[in-house]
């Protein structure tokens, strides 16, 4: 029986093993690029967050704001049927080129909670857990960089925020466009859906890429978590205090101070997102009398820099924080 050597080719240098597999030479498959590989990560995340029993009761919950306002609005159509009323303006609002809107503002308002509750559960493991296990050095050995890494980590995070936020929403929007087609839907707000997406897009960046900053700097999740809650509830509470301070609690003023808070922005953004100018009956508080009071959008510009600012204060944490080994100083 004679035995095949496999020899090294002539160019192959001195001193290293020879390659025993020349089938490469002559692939002619297909190449995949390497500008989704930050999606190999995030799909990991996307799948531990929803194998976990609490994301579907957070989802469940998420959606109840938008299940209630299409009841709301079930029943101010049929009311207005029964009654004979002729009003083209079935929701009953204001300001003419809202209703449609107003109603996915609010109840994205109710909604905000449960996504940050639902970021608390999808994110403070996303590098906390890599840091704990050691798993910083198996990823970073792969044909991946930091960036990759990073990008799949915020994106496993945001993804799952923004189809939770964005699934009741399109299926209120359905149900308008299906009722309400005949009664000036299109002609009121021609570009809702793109508003639709572009307000749920809001708390799926902002959140993502705060919990996967304060993940990078903690040992484990629980650590994250309890950070970045505190960040959440006290930028909530400082900026509440000082416009109670200095505008005395008058719902009319101080506007943009009023939203100077992580949660703050987010709504900021989405009511700009929605264009809805919102308008409630409150007590004076020095005349304690009842008045109307219109709330505008804060300024666009403002909420998009702190909104930006947010986002990058983040990832600029969590990249310094990522590294392949622990470098030693001094």
């Amino acid at each position: 029986m004679s035995e095949e050597v496999i020899r090294p080719p002539e160019s192959a240098p001195t001193g290293q093993s020879p390659i025993a597999d020349f089938t490469y030479r002559t692939y002619d498959g297909p190449l995949y690029t390497r500008r989704i590989r930050w999606w190999i990560v995030a799909l990991a995340g996307i799948r531990l967050s929803m194998k976990k029993k609490g994301f579907w009761v957070l989802a469940g919950l998420a959606v109840l704001p938008y299940v209630i306002t299409v009841v709301q609005l079930y029943l101010q159509s049929r009311a207005s049927t029964l009654t004979g009323g002729q009003t083209p303006n079935p929701l009953n609002m204001p300001l003419p080129g809202q209703q449609y809107s107003s109603q996915f503002f609010q109840a994205f308002v109710f909604q905000a909670f449960f996504l940050f509750i639902l970021t608390l559960l999808a994110g403070t493991g996303t590098i906390a857990s890599d840091n704990q296990a050691n798993a910083l050095q198996v990823y970073l050995s792969k044909p991946i960089t930091k960036g990759d890494y990073l990008a799949g980590k915020m994106m496993g995070v945001a993804i799952v925020i923004f189809a939770v936020a964005f699934v009741p929403a399109l299926s209120l929007y359905a149900y308008c466009l299906l009722s309400f087609v005949n009664e000036g839907f299109f002609k009121n707000e021609p570009w809702l859906i793109v508003r639709i997406i572009a307000a749920c897009s809001v708390p799926a960046l902002v959140f993502s890429a705060l919990i996967v900053g304060f993940s990078a700097w903690s040992k484990t999740p629980r650590m994250a978590g309890a950070i970045f809650a505190g960040f959440y509830f006290m930028s909530g509470i400082v900026a509440g205090i000082y416009w109670g301070v200095r505008y005395r609690g008058n719902l009319g003023q101080g506007n943009l101070e009023r939203h100077f808070s992580v949660d703050g922005v987010i709504q900021g953004l989405v009511q700009n997102a929605y264009g809805v100018t919102q308008r409630m009956m409150t007590g004076n508080p020095r005349t304690g009398a009842l008045e109307q009071v219109s709330m505008p959008p804060p300024n666009a510009w403002v909420m998009l820099a702190l909104g930006l600012g947010l986002v990058a204060l983040g990832l600029m944490a969590a990249r310094a924080r990522i590294r392949a080994v622990e470098v030693v100083r001094g």
